[in-house]
């Protein structure tokens, strides 16, 4: 990183001094196409320049990395006013854990669908491509209506966990194409069938087929076929923090047929005014000022349509400006028309009751659909209010809409009740639209270029740019109070039952969230999960390090961690345990987010505490007989074990982990290196070093040896054993991804270390003369070494005792360093001879999570006269375990695939070319440790790119569709797993999420080719 940035500050000077073709010449050989990409954005620049308003324009006016300096600004300013607004808004509220006041804890049930456009939500919103405030107080998003629909398309439709045959499912089809680490500049684009949309269809259709059957979707059904449908592009671009320029193009793409298209954006406020708790900022006591309003202060014939929106939680004001709409080819578009109804529950439509206003949540769908002019306000105003299009086009022909919403100036905005049509207009202009688009695009072109260190194809770079977008586009206002969602709200029909009290969540009253936070997919996971959290940091902290830092801090606060120390996992279960993968994010995005020789030490020392408190959770709730063997339950794996490992095993017994202990063992390992390096700034530390060493290779001892050894020296394999209520310990050796987690915890420790580190060293010297029985844990690298049971008594002695640096013969062995890991060197070779072996888990896409021997011979198990049977599963689950919506018996997971990569590369860092390997097995293609990580790095990367039929691997049966169509082709979906043997994707479409480290591999893999390693 510190090379690509180099090469960029003489990119500058040289431009400087020699013009722009010593410039681009410069560029060519650094990989960086600067020179053009500043005459483009001085172009635009000069353009937009004409159209300035009285707000400042400096961060317009310099194109030189205009982004960096915004993301600078919002890192210092406690408002991060550029950040302020966002794509926080939630794809789906509908049927969440927070919104459910049932009974029986039946939050599918509760909140369904088809209460979506009528019922206020009370946690909060969802919308089409939408955007919002930091707390989504304001929304504007997208809402459509092909005239044939039975209902108003505001946001996205899926079959619930009960209904699918493989668990909850989005059934449309959108993407996520870009944004800025600021949201200075976002893209969207939604699929929207010219065709009735199938709701019925896709709803029967899915509750006939079987676990055995692939999931029903959308494409299935034939709505796309002929290429009937809309193309609904959304592009936001901020003219500054405050001002948000909303452009929609709509594109007929059928090539037969005029069709008609109503297009609806739609700005509302979340309803904080109903529920009367103290948290929300509304009370409903207050009067006038009980709710904010949106009012127009246009005239209905007006060619620009304004409303003023008022909300008590906001510096200022705003004002909501909609111009005319143009058409691009033919057909034609009718005058905006704005119409207003109040975020309400319509009461009577749903349960009979009485309605606080003659004009709830689904004025727009009555009217529109049902022909009730009585359904919005005749008043122009309420808490809801959308703009009307109604368009008719010619194939290929497309209508564009632009709207902005901006924060109130009275020189610019004047009164409120006398916005001039001639000051809106200008405001809405096309040329000052495409000016402003063009620039925020460019300087967010720019940005990515900066950071992009490698030369990588074009398809490539797309790839990760989509990543990066799927990443900033999944943030979401994430809103769950646990003492409010318990105590109910006053005014509301939604009472908890008294069954609460003992249900879900009960022992996490102290839990406070109300912030923005990275989900895993804001459709099938609109809710955080902890250890996925961590993941998404990763790549996070590649394009916005501060964010990436305040997300891991944020987790250890004490309003989301117990007083106890453990950490919340989602919202449908906090004690539920995650893999303690925390560290692991912390450590990444703490070496990541270096700027020069600068390191955040604030960050690491604050989440270093608190991870303390976590880590002694763990030891003393996980490690039940202080044997340094540890359970943990499914550890988000879910169905990959004979039974499912966060029940009681079925007729008694107890279960003892090869993977649990691992991930502790990786923890420790990880707060070992984290210890050391801060010890290397302050003494304090290397007290708690020493302890992290101690655990450590008991932890590594307790895999390897005795009588509760996870280590089959028969297989070359680490296996979960269970210990049985008659005292026998039977070892369960079905292979998967829990027998390689061990490759996880690895550490080495330069002998320099040893010597700047005086307390550290008498630590380990005294616990290693102590337990000189666990020397065999520590592979030593010096020379003629293996191991520290090499080192003769004097060695040892100079080494650990008094450093001195040279060995009783006085070779030096100052440039020694040992390595902790749960495999030795023989474990290691054996272990890899499993993982890269094509027949068991090598897949030309990655490494499975189970071994493919199991495809045609189950693995079977009985114990207790219990009988379990396992058969590798490539794609969709066979099993209801865990709702049959994720599946860890044979698909490629990337977070797992990541880890391993990362491991390899530790692990190569200590053996070098000393250690090779068959890839794959039984070849002669012998590689060092590294070479493997860039090959497992490239068949990652092959899940997402072009083969040699343009076909995209992820998009498994409608790979076609994608390749053979210019409006398809660029679109990439990543999902939340693959299937090893085709590549598709199954699962979330949309989890980026922890499937956009695919952002990270991308980078290993083009440094690897730029430094030929293969």
């Amino acid at each position: 990183r510190e090379w690509g940035r180099e090469w960029r500050e003489r990119g500058r000077e040289e431009g400087a001094m020699n013009g722009s073709d010593a410039l681009s010449a410069l560029a060519q050989n650094a990989g960086f196409n600067r020179g053009l990409r500043r005459a483009r954005v001085t172009a635009s620049t000069d353009c937009l320049t004409r159209y300035r308003s009285e707000m400042s324009m400096e961060d317009l006016t310099n194109p030189d990395n205009a982004e960096a300096r915004r993301l600078k600004a919002d890192s210092i300013e406690e408002r991060k006013a550029w950040k302020f607004f966002g794509p926080y808004l939630s794809e789906r509220q509908w049927s969440t854990v927070r919104e459910d006041y049932s009974e029986n804890s039946d939050s599918w049930g509760f909140f369904p669908h088809e209460h979506a456009r009528s019922r206020a939500y009370r946690w909060g919103e969802d919308g089409l491509l939408g955007i919002s405030d930091e707390r989504a107080r304001m929304c504007l998003a997208l809402a459509l209506w092909n005239g044939k629909d039975p209902i108003l398309k505001e946001r996205l439709y899926g079959v619930t966990g009960p209904e699918g045959n493989h668990g909850e499912d989005c059934k449309e089809l959108y993407y996520y194409l870009d944004s800025s680490p600021t949201h200075s500049y976002l893209r969207g684009l939604y699929k929207y069938p010219q065709a009735e949309y199938p709701y019925k269809k896709l709803a029967e259709e899915t509750r006939r087929r079987s676990k055995a059957d692939p999931e029903f979707e959308i494409t299935d059904s034939g709505v796309f076929n002929g290429n009937h449908y809309w193309d609904c592009d959304v592009q936001y671009a901020k003219f500054d923090k405050d001002d948000i320029l909303m452009t929609v193009t709509v594109t007929n793409r059928s090539d037969k047929n005029y069709e008609q298209i109503h297009v609806l954006p739609t700005l509302w406020y979340r309803n904080m005014w109903r529920w009367g708790q103290v948290h929300d900022g509304y009370q409903p006591d207050e009067g006038e000022n009980a709710t904010p309003l949106l009012r127009a202060v246009s005239k209905p014939d007006d060619h620009v349509q304004c409303v003023y929106a008022q909300h008590n939680e906001f510096e200022t004001d705003f004002v909501l400006y909609a111009g005319s709409a143009q058409v691009n080819g033919d057909g034609e578009v009718s005058a905006p028309e704005v119409w207003f109804c109040d975020n309400e529950t319509n009461k009577q439509a749903l349960f009979g009751g009485n309605n606080v206003t003659p004009y709830p949540k689904d004025a727009f769908h009555r009217k529109l659909i049902n022909g009730d002019n009585g359904a919005i306000n005749p008043d122009r105003m309420g808490t809801k209010c959308t703009v009307h299009y109604s368009a008719k086009l010619a194939p290929g022909s497309s209508v564009v809409l632009r709207l902005r919403l901006r924060a109130r100036t009275d020189d610019a905005d004047g009164e409120a009740a006398n916005v001039s049509q001639t000051s809106a207009q200008k405001l809405v202009s096309r040329a000052l639209f495409d000016a402003a688009v063009e620039q925020r695009k460019s300087e967010t072109d720019e940005y990515y270029e900066s950071i992009q260190l490698h030369k990588m194809s074009d398809d490539m770079a797309l790839i990760q740019r989509q990543a990066y977008a799927g990443l900033l586009w999944s943030k979401q206002f994430f809103y769950y109070i646990v003492e409010d969602w318990f105590a109910g709200d006053q005014g509301s029909r939604a009472k908890p039952s008294a069954n609460r009290m003992r249900g879900r969540n009960r022992e996490w009253r102290h839990f406070y969230a109300a912030d923005v936070l990275s989900m895993p997919d804001k459709w099938e996971y609109p809710w955080f999960a902890t250890w996925d959290t961590a993941f998404h940091m990763i790549p996070f902290s590649e394009i916005d390090p501060d964010f990436s830092k305040e997300q891991l801090q944020l987790f250890l606060e004490e309003r989301y961690m117990k007083f106890d120390g453990q950490l919340p996992a989602y919202e449908f279960d906090l004690s539920d345990v995650n893999p303690p993968v925390h560290p692991f994010a912390v450590w990444r995005v703490f070496k990541n987010s270096r700027v020069g020789t600068q390191r955040d030490w604030t960050f690491l020392k604050t989440c270093f505490h608190k991870l303390v408190i976590n880590f002694t959770w763990w030891v003393n709730r996980k490690d039940k007989d202080g044997q340094n063997i540890f359970g943990g339950g499914f550890l988000g794996l879910d169905n990959i074990g004979v039974f499912d490992r966060s029940a009681p095993v079925p007729g008694g017994g107890t279960l003892e982990q090869a993977d649990g202990t691992s991930w502790m063992a990786m923890y420790t390992t990880l707060m070992l290196d984290i210890s050391l390096e801060l010890a290397a700034h302050d003494p304090v530390y290397e007290e708690m070093a020493g302890k992290f060493f101690s655990h450590l290779i008991l932890m590594i001892d307790a895999m390897n040896s005795g009588d509760k050894k996870l280590w089959s020296e028969e297989d070359g394999f680490y296996y979960d054993a269970l210990l049985t209520p008659g005292g026998h310990r039977i070892p369960i050796k079905l292979r998967s991804l829990v027998g390689l987690v061990p490759l996880f915890a690895a550490l080495v420790v330069e002998r320099d270390v040893l010597k700047r580190l005086p307390t550290f060293r008498k630590k380990v010297s005294w616990f290693l003369q102590t337990r000189s029985d666990l020397r065999s844990n520590l592979t030593f690298m010096g020379p003629g070494m293996t191991s520290c049971e090499d080192l003769n008594d004097q060695q040892f002695k100079e080494l650990f005792v008094d450093s001195s640096g040279k060995g009783e013969s006085g070779e030096e062995l100052l440039d020694a360093h040992f390595l902790l890991s749960i495999p030795n060197k023989a474990q290691l070779r054996r272990l890899l001879e499993h993982m890269l072996d094509e027949r068991k888990f090598l897949s030309p896409f990655g490494i499975r999570s189970m071994s493919r021997e199991y495809e045609h011979k189950p693995f079977r198990f009985e114990c207790n006269g219990q009988h379990s049977e396992v058969r590798y599963c490539p794609a969709e689950s066979d099993s209801y375990m865990f709702g049959g919506n994720s599946n860890w018996r044979g698909p490629i997971w990337f977070p797992m695939n990541y880890l391993i990569i990362h491991s390899l590369e530790r692990l190569d860092y200590f053996y070098g070319d000393s250690f090779k390997v068959a890839f794959p097995t039984g070849s002669n293609n012998m590689l060092t440790l590294k070479q493997v990580s860039v090959e497992l790095s490239r068949r990652l990367v092959k899940l997402f790119e072009k083969d040699q039929d343009k076909k995209r691997p992820t998009h498994g049966n409608e790979a076609s569709r994608y390749a053979g169509c210019e409006h398809w082709r660029d679109l990439v979906l990543y999902y939340e797993y693959f299937n090893p043997e085709t590549g598709r994707g199954v699962g979330a479409s949309h989890q980026t999420g922890w499937t956009g480290l695919v952002a990270s591999v991308i980078e290993k893999v083009a440094e690897a080719d730029d430094l030929a390693i293969h």
